[in-house]
Order: C-alpha cells, then sequence, then structure tokens
C-alpha cells in the first residue's frame, strides 16, 4: 500500500556543510553509507539499512534492503519499509509481517520493474495468485529518493527504525548517499517540452526582427537552448538524464523571463539593447588596478572552460563571449609512435654533466665530489617506481646522456570534434571573431618513451590527480619540459589573439624520490654544517646526513616541517624554469597557473604549491574555486596578494559539473556548451551576491 505525506523537507541541495553540523553529525553511525542502531538496542532488534544505489536511470525498479538482529526474541511484527522522496515529502510505503526469532534476519522491499511480481521478500505464488491482475506494481515517480524502514512489534511499538532529521538529509547529499530515480519517458517529455518552449521563443524573436528589435538580449537563452536542444539526443542515448532534467528545471525558470522580454520588443522595437558591449580590440590587452584594459578602457573578459571548442565558436561570439580557454599538451608533438619513430627523430642529445636550465641539482651537489653519487641515483632501479615497467620502445643509449627528440607530431587543440585543429588555425579564428584566448602548456601527460628512457625521472611522491607525474628537478624532466616550450612557442608567439598561457592545471607537488633525497640532505648539510647541530635542533639521531631520508607525507615531527619548507618552493622555481623558456620566444604575454583553493576549500595534503610565491611570479592571478562558499575568502585572499593584478578563474563552477573562465569583477555568464544549461543576461549576476568579487576599491 502506497501512503502520501505533506511535504517536510527542505528543497535545497546544498554542497557544503557547516562545521557545527559537521561537528554535530560526527556522533552519527555511517558505516559505508549505513545507518545502525546503537549495537545494544533497549528494544533487543538492531536494525541496518544499506543506502539505495546512486541512480535508478535504467532501472525502473527500487529496491530496499534491510537487516536486523534480534536479541529478545518474540513471536511476529510488522515492517514498515519506504521510498521518502526528499524534496516533495511523498512516502511510499510497503507494510508486511517479519518474524522476531532469536538471531539475524533480511529482508527487502521492491517498487516497479520487470523482475518479477514479488514486491517483498514475503510475497508468496499464493499471494500472487489471489492477486491476479493487481499483482503488478507502479514505479514511483522520479525524484530522490532514501529508504526509511520501521519494525514493530505485534502490539505496534516500535522496535528500531531508520529515519532521518533534516540535517542528517542535508549530510547525505553533501556525501553522495541520496538516490536519483529518472524513466526513460520522463525525460523524453521534459526534451519534448524543451524543444516546445524553443520554437515558440523562435517564432517571437523572428517577428521582433521583423519589427525592427534588437533581439540580441533575448537572444542569449534562445542561442544556449538551441545548443541544449542539439545536445539531448546525446544526452538521453548516453543516459545523462540528470542533465535533461537539470537544463529543463532552467528552461522552465528562464524561458517566460525571454518570452516576455520578447513579447516588449514586439509592443516597443526601439526598446532593445544590444549585448555587444564589450571592446574586442585585434591587439593584447593591458591591466592596471587589478583590471583588464584596452587602452584607457577597462574590458570584462568572460567565456567559456572546455577543451572541445571549434564547433561553438561562432555561437560563443553570439552569446557575447570574448574569452576562451583550451590546452595543448606533449603528446601531440611527441607521441608515443614506436621504437623506430623514436631512434629516427632523435635530435638533441644533453649530456647529463651539463646544466641543464637553472636545474639547482649542480649548484647543491656541484663541488662536493658526489655527482657520481647523483648520476648513480639517476640510472638506478631503484629511481623508477615499484609498478613493473614494459620492455622499452627507446633506443639503448650511452651512460649519462638524454635524448629528447624533435617533435614528430602537431600542436593541437585538445578537441575531440576535429582531431587535426592546430592551436594556430583556433589562435586565428579566434582573432576574426574577437575572442582572447588562455592557452594551456602544461607538462601533462608525458609519452611513455619518456619515462622508459628515463625511468628516474618519474615522481615518487604525490600530486594532485597526477598532474604532475614526474621529477621537476630531474635534468630529463627539465630538457623535456624546455625541448616542449620550444616547440609549442615557436607556433604561437606574439600571437595577438594570446591572453595568456598558463602553465601548470591545479598543481601540488610532494616528492621523496631518490634525487629529492639526496637534495634534502645537501639543504640539511648547507644549513646545519654538522649532523650534531641538525640532531639538537631537529630532536633527531642521525649518525650522519646520509642516513637522512625524506619524510612520508604530512609528516609532523621536526623533520616533516624542515622538508615541508624545503618542498615548498620547488614548484616555484620550476615555474620559473617554465616562464623564462617561454620568454625566449614572447617577451609580454601574460603567464599564470590555475591554483586550487587548497587554503580555505578543497582538502589537500600540507606539502603543495606555494601560492603566494606563485602569485608573485605571474602576471595573471590564475585559479579554480568556482562559486562555492568557500571561495568568496579565496578570492579576497589572492586579491590582497597581488591587487594590482587581474585574477582569472580558469575553470569557473556553477553548480555541478559546469564549466567557464573570465576576470573575476561580475557581469554575464552564458553556457552553451557541456552538460548543464547556464545563461545569466547582463542585468545578472556573474556569482551569487554573497560570493561575487567587486575588485579593489
Amino acid at each position: 500500500m502506497k501512503t502520501r505525506t505533506a511535504p517536510s523537507c527542505a528543497s535545497i541541495h546544498p554542497f557544503w556543510m557547516p562545521a557545527a553540523l559537521a561537528a554535530m553529525l560526527a556522533g552519527l553511525s555511517f558505516a559505508a553509507g549505513e545507518k545502525t542502531a546503537p549495537a545494544e538496542s533497549p528494544t533487543g532488534v538492531t536494525l541496518t539499512v544499506p543506502p539505495l544505489k546512486a541512480q535508478y536511470f535504467t532501472d525502473p525498479r527500487m529496491q530496499v534492503d534491510f537487516k536486523y538482529r534480534v536479541t529478545k526474541p518474540r513471536d511476529v511484527g510488522t515492517a514498515e519499509v519506504a521510498l521518502f522522496n526528499v524534496d516533495s515529502g511523498e512516502r511510499f510505503t510497503k507494510t508486511f509481517t517479519i518474524p522476531l526469532s532469536l538471531g539475524d534476519h533480511q529482508h527487502w522491499a521492491a517498487w516497479g520493474g520487470d523482475k518479477g511480481p514479488w514486491t517483498s521478500s514475503t510475497d508468496s505464488e499464493l499471494d500472487l495468485l489471489l492477486a491476479g491482475e493487481l499483482a503488478s506494481d507502479d514505479p514511483v515517480p522520479d525524484g530522490y529518493y532514501i529508504p526509511q524502514v520501521t519494525i514493530k512489534g505485534r502490539d505496534g511499538a516500535v522496535l528500531a527504525e531508520q529515519k532521518h532529521s533534516s540535517d542528517e538529509i542535508n549530510f547525505m547529499r553533501a556525501t553522495g548517499k541520496i538516490s536519483r530515480k529518472l524513466s526513460r519517458d520522463g525525460v523524453v517529455a521534459k526534451a519534448d517540452e524543451i524543444r516546445k518552449w524553443l520554437g515558440e521563443l523562435k517564432a517571437l524573436e523572428a517577428k521582433a526582427r521583423e519589427a525592427g528589435a534588437d533581439t540580441s538580449l533575448p537572444g542569449l537563452m534562445i542561442t544556449a537552448m538551441e545548443k541544449t536542444v542539439e545536445m539531448l539526443p546525446g544526452h538521453i542515448g548516453g543516459l545523462w538524464y540528470d542533465l535533461v532534467i537539470d537544463n529543463h528545471a532552467y528552461c522552465e525558470r528562464q524561458a517566460p523571463r525571454t518570452r516576455a522580454q520578447l513579447q516588449a520588443l514586439l509592443q516597443d522595437p526601439a526598446s532593445g539593447r544590444s549585448i555587444d558591449i564589450f571592446p574586442r580590440p585585434k591587439e593584447r590587452l593591458s591591466f592596471k588596478d587589478g583590471y583588464f584594459h584596452d587602452g584607457d578602457q577597462p574590458v570584462f573578459m568572460m567565456g567559456q572552460c572546455l577543451f572541445a571548442l571549434w564547433p561553438d565558436l561562432e555561437q560563443m561570439r553570439k552569446m557575447n563571449f570574448n574569452l576562451v580557454h583550451i590546452g595543448a599538451n606533449p603528446l601531440c608533438l611527441f607521441p608515443d609512435a614506436g621504437e623506430d619513430l623514436a631512434e629516427a627523430s632523435a635530435r638533441s642529445r644533453v649530456s647529463m654533466a651539463d646544466p641543464v636550465g637553472d636545474f639547482p641539482g649542480g649548484d647543491l651537489l656541484g663541488g662536493s665530489g658526489r655527482e657520481a653519487e647523483l648520476e648513480a641515483l639517476l640510472q638506478s632501479d631503484d629511481a623508477s617506481t615499484d609498478k613493473p615497467q614494459p620492455a622499452s620502445s627507446a633506443p639503448a643509449l650511452p651512460p649519462g646522456e638524454i635524448v629528447i627528440p624533435e617533435p614528430s607530431g602537431k600542436l593541437l587543440v585538445a578537441d575531440y570534434n576535429d582531431p587535426d585543429l592546430t592551436v594556430r588555425r583556433f589562435l586565428d579564428r579566434c582573432l576574426e571573431l574577437g575572442i582572447k584566448v588562455d592557452l594551456g602548456l602544461n607538462m601533462h601527460p608525458l609519452p611513455n618513451w619518456f619515462y622508459e628512457q628515463n625511468p628516474g625521472a618519474r615522481l615518487r611522491g604525490y600530486s594532485v590527480a597526477g598532474f604532475i607525474p614526474f621529477d621537476i628537478e630531474h635534468p630529463a624532466s627539465r630538457a623535456f619540459t624546455e625541448r616542449f616550450l620550444d616547440a609549442a612557442m615557436k607556433e604561437v608567439a606574439n600571437h595577438p589573439a594570446l591572453n595568456s598561457i598558463w602553465l601548470a592545471n591545479e598543481p601540488t607537488y610532494y616528492n621523496i624520490g631518490p634525487l629529492s633525497a639526496a637534495l634534502f640532505r645537501q639543504a640539511m648539510r648547507d644549513k646545519y654544517e654538522t649532523i650534531e647541530a641538525l640532531n639538537k635542533a631537529l630532536e633527531t639521531e642521525y649518525a650522519d646526513f646520509e642516513a637522512i631520508e625524506p619524510p612520508s607525507i604530512g609528516a609532523s615531527s621536526r623533520v616533516g616541517v624542515e622538508y615541508w619548507w624545503f618542498n615548498l618552493n620547488r614548484l616555484t622555481e620550476y615555474f620559473k624554469f617554465m616562464q623564462r623558456c617561454v620568454r625566449k620566444y614572447d617577451k609580454t604575454v601574460n603567464t599564470c597557473f590555475k591554483l586550487n583553493n587548497l587554503q580555505m576549500g578543497w582538502y589537500c595534503p600540507p606539502q603543495n604549491v606555494d601560492q603566494e610565491g606563485v602569485t608573485d611570479i605571474s602576471e595573471i592571478v590564475g585559479m579554480d574555486s568556482g562559486t562555492y562558499p568557500f571561495a568568496k575568502p579565496y578570492y579576497d585572499w589572492l586579491r590582497s596578494l597581488s591587487p594590482e593584478k587581474p585574477m582569472v578563474n580558469l575553470e569557473f563552477k556553477g553548480g555541478r559539473a559546469t564549466h567557464a573562465t573570465g576576470h573575476l569583477e561580475g557581469g554575464a555568464f552564458a553556457r552553451t556548451r557541456g552538460h548543464r544549461l547556464v545563461v545569466l543576461a547582463p542585468e545578472t549576476d556573474l556569482f551569487p551576491r554573497d560570493v561575487r568579487h567587486r575588485g579593489p576599491a
């Protein structure tokens, strides 16, 4: 039997949790997503209910499983098993008799589906025979659900139950323990409604244009809806039902507003306003007082931050975008092409004895009589990862040499729509459209042959998402970095469409490999001079400096603190090296680094990039923090470090999976590509009012 109750839960989906709530919920028992009653229940019944699956998009049958242990036996009781819609407050309940004999028991209840007519673990063939056609069970409506179970005795007394407070439900939202159920029929109906709204708006737009009105403002929403409709078949076919539903909800709110704008233009065509309000200079922008400028005129930059952009550049221009974010990586220039190609393309041999760029190892170890030790470390098997490596496809090398082949590929945009799209061709088209480009030239990923030739160059430590998987101080890594940036900059240097070159994506770095250990030991020699002085200062008992090993990440010892400071500046120095490689070819292009909000938001181990140091060396303050509640203090902090520099979020996130790029000073933002549709007209805010940053006074 299904019962419905009045709505009792808020429909807000928070993506964060206040510290007070976290502290309050810390005492709850959530074991692998299960909420479990106390181990010793005074009623003699202990209940455990596992969470539902994360989503039900293809399987209409939703099943609630539960286990219970009886330590004070009775004869029988009842189980009330429910699917609770956390947004509407609807509760779909099945009630059936269960045994309360001593021991462990397991039962279930299900709604909908084609896995047979049984709707609970207590159904029998006789029940089905007597029920006849009534045995079929309808699925629950689409929505967000959690399981609820109550076990009662014969007298109706509650023996055990799982229900949730509003705070617990918010916690479950934040930790992904709420299940979303969507049916194909419901999603297709929503898609059809989006198409209907678009048709109505385009008909009104055509009439307004015939009347002489400038329809570019309501045209923002229409353009975005056109792209959304174009992507609907792929979203439905790929079972991305949640994206269709989310876009429908947005269109349901915004389409009436756009309709009202068009109807007003029909009444008064002269009232239309153009959205093309931003300068689009062919030359590079300057900046002062933290703002981009075209001469004396400030320019707000806004745009898109996904990599599959080529088919949509004209649409981005219609949306009034003037900034896009793209990336290229070493694999396009230096592909894994096999032994023959590697041998044929090997043109440059760099001696390990010669300095590579500003490799600090030469200074730290030079003159110490330990060069042979360093070379042995770099060539040893101990320098490689613990994972078994495939047979090398690289040519055999004389000892002490690094082979960096000439590029055999092209500098390509990471765009799956056009695998032959070169960065240069992309920049040329953006220049025609008046769109500036933030171009990523970062060192991830590297080709496999590089590690085969230089096993000691693999990172032995930690980097977020593996974005820096190599030892940045290894001479081969420095040589490869320089070769890649040389080749890339020869293609793009001094192009007027370039707004910046970002040289790292979400960088963090902690290296405890053999080269790092050697450098750390030398740094400790330089600082303390004698092992006795070091032991006294760090409360250690090392026999000599050679006994010092890098501590594990997060170590709280005094040695850990020393290594924290030693490690902190290493990435900044590598970034300076990358900047010098860029400056050889382009003296005026801005450089920046896409920093994560590590201090005030997303968790990261403490051994990370020196954000103050990186901000100091950057022309543009680049970051990725979105519009989450912890973003505002992060923006303010970064602004305080370099108030004279523009601050650009290179990967703006609005809600889930929404990416854009833009200058953080407020304004319009439109999303037409990717998963979710977001369009904010010029009179609306780029950020929620409690998050948006206005810039210095």
